[in-house]
């Protein structure tokens, strides 16, 4: 990666082999896709934080939705966890920082899941570069996958958003989408 390139390379050992570039480079892209799998494995906590926030607003439709994404989001996770594992990875889980468990509105709440879905595409496109500099072709069919997907996170959680900015206080309104979001299978 240009991390490895400019910092160990250059700095603190230029004389290093070609071998032991290379033992460095893939390391530090696992250590990547360990840090994705990471931020993957903290989304269902946050939804599932969102899910428990709706319910307590009656707002069933809503928590609905978010369960389903919740349950899509683990697959995801497990996705870049078997990535790990079949590339002879260690997959190392840390701690996941507290998550927020109380919004203003429901209009907060996807505007919350939308910024998310942006700082996770950011992420994937991270790991997309770094394994493209590494030449780490089996990593190209996957990261293509998420960045496909992605897409598609980012139009919903905006969608929704955009409609409850739209509607506003209208409590009405909101009870509609919620209806609408509850169809969701």
């Amino acid at each position: 990666s240009s991390l490895s390139h400019d910092v160990y390379y250059r700095i603190l050992r230029p004389q290093s082999s070609t071998q032991l570039r290379l033992v460095i480079s893939k390391s530090l892209l696992l250590l990547v896709a360990v840090l994705a799998a990471t931020v993957a494995a903290q989304k269902p906590g946050t939804i599932l934080s969102m899910v428990a926030w709706f319910h307590a607003h009656n707002l069933d439709g809503m928590a609905h939705w978010m369960r389903v994404q919740a349950h899509e989001e683990m697959i995801h996770a497990m996705k870049f966890f078997d990535h790990i594992v079949e590339r002879g990875g260690t997959v190392e889980l840390l701690d996941l920082k507290q998550i927020k468990t109380a919004w203003k509105s429901p209009l907060e709440a996807w505007q919350d899941a939308y910024a998310h879905e942006q700082l996770v595409t950011t992420r994937c496109y991270a790991i997309t570069r770094i394994a493209r500099e590494e030449n780490d072709y089996a990593a190209e069919p996957l990261m293509d996958w998420f960045n496909k997907e992605q897409i598609e996170e980012e139009s919903n959680t905006q969608r929704v958003a955009g409609s409850l900015a739209m509607v506003g206080d209208n409590k009405q309104a909101i009870l509609m989408l919620d209806r609408e979001l509850g169809a969701r299978v």
